[in-house]
């Protein structure tokens, strides 16, 4: 029995430091998602910032494209008239 409780007193011993340790594990963790979650809330904001100007740029594109095709249309329309006209004479 002598031999017995130095032992199970350096285990008990052990049992605290691996205990503390692991909570110590524990709030890093912790810390380490909260800083995650903070990341990724600023992450998808970001995203949602990017999608609305794409959005903008994207309609800004297509109403430009709506004047360009009119503007060739009403080109070729000029064009068409003036041969047509050239051809009548």
């Amino acid at each position: 029995m002598q031999f017995v409780e130095p032992r199970v007193s350096f285990l008990e011993g052990r049992m605290v430091k691996l205990t503390a340790t692991i909570r110590g594990i524990q709030d890093v963790l912790l810390s380490l998602d909260r800083r995650v979650s903070r990341l990724e809330d600023a992450v998808l904001r970001l995203d949602e910032k990017i999608d609305r100007r794409v959005d903008g740029l994207d309609r800004k594109l297509d109403q430009q494209f709506a004047w360009l095709i009119g503007l060739q249309v009403s080109t070729f329309l000029g064009y068409l008239a003036t041969v047509v006209a050239l051809l009548k004479r």
